[in-house]
């Protein structure tokens, strides 16, 4: 069996685990890091501005212009200016959260040209392209346990 101490867990650098809310790592698949972008929203017929406030491989937390009102599991579509790229970049979703002005949207069925404008700008952030699918939670879990083995409680 592989010890946790010599996973990939390990070398990661201490600050990407640094005030993470474990409450929202269970639910998370993907890291987030902000990413400030304007953003266009499209649920049922009606159409939102906002401004991106923080990005990942599975989805975006937006603030919109104004309070929202809208169903959990509600799909929408969203268009976002990203970097260099010419136009605008569009992600198909399903509302995940919402609290007045906030809205968290879970990307479904990404296109090939989204996947890869979203693999570049999550790259560039991260600077390591290889975290783009790794489970969060589990490597919290695997990093505890290297840690309570370094401490003698396992």
């Amino acid at each position: 069996m592989k010890e946790p101490c010599n996973s990939d867990v390990a070398k990661l650098p201490r600050f990407v685990f640094r005030s993470i809310d474990m409450s929202l790592l269970e639910r998370r698949r993907s890291p987030r890091f902000p990413f400030h972008t304007s953003a266009h929203i499209v649920i049922g017929n009606i159409e939102h501005n906002g401004t991106v406030v923080d990005l990942s491989a599975s989805g975006v937390l937006i603030r919109a212009a104004e309070e929202l009102d809208c169903r959990l599991g509600e799909p929408c579509e969203l268009n976002l200016l990203i970097g260099n790229l010419p136009g605008q970049v569009i992600f198909r979703g399903v509302v995940v959260s919402q609290r007045r002005q906030l809205l968290g949207i879970e990307f479904r069925n990404v296109e090939v040209a989204a996947r890869l404008a979203l693999e570049k700008v999550i790259e560039m952030n991260l600077g390591v392209p290889q975290l783009l699918d790794r489970d969060m939670p589990a490597l919290l879990r695997q990093l505890h346990d290297c840690e309570a083995m370094k401490a003698g409680v396992i």
